[in-house]
């Protein structure tokens, strides 16, 4: 039996990101690790932009991705954050 963790360094987006992920499958055994604030890094200093279009078909589709990946974060969490 596998009893390792998994550490991930960093509390940005990627960071956040690949815990929110992993943390559904394997539950306490994953560790976020962050120097200072989360996301007070580049990721609180972005734009935060979530683009809805494209025109290369293939950006066009990851940027579909995307929304639907925001709805189900969204939906799952109860928190909306403003949209211009």
């Amino acid at each position: 039996m596998n009893t390792g963790r998994i550490v991930i360094v960093g509390g940005g987006i990627v960071g956040a990101a690949i815990f929110h992920r992993l943390a559904a499958e394997y539950g306490s055994r994953v560790l976020l690790l962050e120097r200072s604030i989360p996301a007070f890094g580049a990721t609180g200093f972005s734009g935060g932009i979530l683009r809805a279009f494209h025109t290369d078909p293939a950006l066009a589709a990851d940027c579909a991705l995307g929304l639907t990946a925001y709805a189900r974060l969204v939906r799952a969490h109860g928190a909306d954050f403003a949209v211009n």
